[in-house]
């Protein structure tokens, strides 16, 4: 599957947030849809008030999701854990 963010291309963050309520962070907001970060950028573009967003500024990341390797619970949760619930 392809995913989307916004990275600040000066200060290597990641858009969150909302058109209205932006802001940057190490992780940002993950768009699942090509059309979900157009309307993401449409809605900043659109902003009644004006924007003082430079979209130079931003660049797009596309990234691949691959399935690295497939666990099964047991080995993720502690051991421990498990059987403290299953004595419940």
């Amino acid at each position: 599957m392809t995913y989307y963010k916004i990275r600040n291309k000066g200060t290597g963050l990641f858009v969150k947030g909302s058109p209205t309520y932006l802001s940057y962070d190490g992780t940002g907001r993950i768009f699942q849809k090509m059309g979900h970060l157009r309307t993401f950028l449409t809605g900043i573009m659109n902003r009644r008030w004006g924007s003082n967003i430079d979209f130079n500024d931003w660049e797009i990341l596309e990234l691949e999701m691959v399935v690295k390797e497939v666990k099964e619970v047991i080995d993720v949760v502690d051991p421990k854990k498990i059987v403290e619930i299953l004595a419940r």
